[in-house]
């Protein structure tokens, strides 16, 4: 896949974010490999978030919630269509 192409879904992934989340990731990269595609992202904890990660209970709350939420998101079918 070219740079574009992988800019394209990056650009798309952060366009969703923003909507859905509130904020989009400060960075985030994308590589094609075969069938998947594969989004690297940093900078998109809100600051309470942040607070939390400093204990492991904290850390493992934030992770589960974004999870969760992300996962919803991304079923959604008009999410799906923009990825089409």
């Amino acid at each position: 896949m070219t740079k574009n192409m992988e800019h394209q879904f990056s650009m798309l992934v952060r366009e969703i974010r923003k909507e859905y989340v509130g904020n989009g990731p400060k960075e985030i990269t994308t590589k094609f490999i075969g069938s998947w595609a594969i989004s690297e992202m940093k900078g998109n904890l809100t600051n309470v978030e942040k607070f939390m990660i400093h204990s492991e209970q904290g850390a493992q709350m934030v992770h589960e919630t974004r999870t969760r939420f992300v996962k919803e998101i991304y079923k959604k079918p008009e999410v799906l269509l923009r990825f089409e």
